[in-house]
């Protein structure tokens, strides 16, 4: 059997994956060095996600680029999902 589209616990469960890649993120913003996008440094936003979209926020440097990578490396390596390059 298996979890099919439509089924009442996918939803469930897309919340609970994107919670772990949030606290990913999270995890990686703490590191000392990572330098948070000019407007949301009050707030330390990183990132928001919406249905199955994702927006990042950070400074534009290397360190916060690699920082980012892993934590997304790691989700992908947990879970088998991937960025969707023709819409990245």
């Amino acid at each position: 059997m298996g979890l099919r589209q439509g089924d009442p616990l996918s939803k469930m469960i897309f919340t609970l994956t994107m919670e772990y890649l949030s606290k990913l993120i999270e995890n990686a913003s703490a590191k000392p060095g990572f330098k948070f996008h000019p407007y949301y440094i009050k707030l330390k936003l990183v990132n928001l996600i919406f249905t199955d979209d994702l927006i990042m926020f950070s400074a534009t440097n290397p360190f916060n680029v690699q920082c980012i990578l892993k934590a997304f490396y790691t989700f992908s390596g947990y879970t088998g999902l991937t960025t969707n390059k023709a819409k990245s």
